[in-house]
């Protein structure tokens, strides 16, 4: 299929060939030191057709990812493997409470090959907690982030993101 054109941005959405109407959604990431014949088969029998999630995304990162950039940046987890992101649908007329647990099953199961490192590009609402918006950081890097944030953000207006705190002055 060929599917290479000019697109305005009101088509931005159809790039990925995904649904563009909002639903609601439960997603979850996380990055993943190996893929393993072991970790192949956890995600396989952890996210079968009962399971509730609805797509079990990897990917390969390492190569270009893992090496140093060449403008220095504040990303860091080079040394995972794969990412790895699943996606539970809320079907229509259904409460997203309900659904806010699925998808954590796989994760525990996964758990030996789970990076505790988080990446920042890779947090769901439902992982974008302070301590998991921190594991996606280096601690040097994430405590000058918190200085540059106290420098040009001291009353944290933009907190609706993965927040970063700004540093207090002491």
């Amino acid at each position: 299929m060929d599917t290479v054109s000019e697109k305005p941005f009101t088509e931005f959405g159809s790039i990925s060939m995904d649904p563009s109407d909002p639903a609601p959604a439960i997603e979850h990431f996380g990055l993943l030191s190996e893929l393993a014949e072991d970790t192949v088969e956890a995600i396989a029998d952890v996210a079968g057709p009962d399971s509730g999630i609805n797509l079990v995304d990897l990917r390969h990162l390492e190569g270009a990812y893992s090496r140093p950039p060449a403008t220095p940046n504040a990303v860091g987890a080079r040394d995972a493997a794969f990412s790895l992101f699943a996606l539970t649908v809320v079907p229509p007329g259904r409460e997203v409470s309900a659904y806010a647990n699925t998808g954590l099953g796989l994760f525990e199961r996964l758990s030996p090959w789970l990076s505790e490192a988080k990446h920042p590009s890779l947090l769901s609402p439902a992982d974008a907690t302070a301590q998991e918006t921190r594991k996606a950081y280096a601690p040097d890097v994430y405590e000058r982030l918190r200085e540059v944030k106290a420098l040009y953000d001291p009353d944290n207006t933009f907190r609706l993101n993965h927040n970063i705190p700004p540093r207090q002055k002491t």
